[in-house]
């Protein structure tokens, strides 16, 4: 949860220096975001600790090395940030919405590329952690779940942060606490 937090601080910085640094009505969004997300990674990680250490253990590795390839889509998002926004300030607004296409686009590709790879070099991936017996056993299986949810996160996290670059705040935040309320009720089995 660090990891990702640290992602979308920097994120947020540059959207706020593309498109208006310190404006409150960006900003309170962006906050409860932030918060969203991080209950999101929070409450896995509780109620896998709530089953036993090995389960934890095997969900905490597992999304830590997916934080890893999120980097990817967290660099195509930022970057799309910085070209829509000057896109949009030279009243360029066709290329803006080509901008915002290809970036979903590059998402979904790199999404489904990386999921990709990582379930062709699983076994490389996770030798490289110190997991043994059913934790390593389990975290395969955390894995496979989540490079299967890979590209839909990327899909995600490019969509909000494009809403972002258009200056439409609320949308993402709504969405957000949408997906966090469902990760909550699915996580928890409610």
């Amino acid at each position: 949860a660090a990891l990702q937090l640290v992602c979308f601080t920097l994120i947020m910085l540059a959207d706020f220096v593309a498109i208006g640094f310190g404006d409150p009505k960006v900003l309170w969004p962006q906050i409860f975001i932030m918060y969203l997300l991080c209950v999101m990674n929070i409450v896995p990680i509780w109620a896998a600790g709530k089953m036993s250490a090995s389960i934890q253990a095997a969900y905490g590795v597992s999304v830590q090395v997916l934080f890893f390839l999120n980097v990817v889509s967290v660099a195509i998002s930022a970057g799309a940030v910085a070209v829509i926004s000057h896109a949009i300030g030279a009243r360029k607004m066709d290329r803006a919405h080509a901008y915002t296409l290809l970036t979903i686009a590059s998402n979904i590709f790199c999404g489904v590329l990386l999921a990709l790879f990582g379930w062709i070099f699983t076994e490389q991936i996770f030798s490289l952690l110190a997991l043994k017996g059913q934790a390593l056993q389990i975290a395969y299986e955390f894995w496979d779940i989540l490079l299967l949810a890979l590209p839909f996160s990327y899909i995600l996290g490019s969509c909000a942060t494009l809403f972002r670059s258009f200056r439409e705040v609320k949308i993402p935040l709504f969405i957000t606490a949408a997906v966090c309320a469902l990760h909550f009720f699915f996580t928890l089995g409610l």
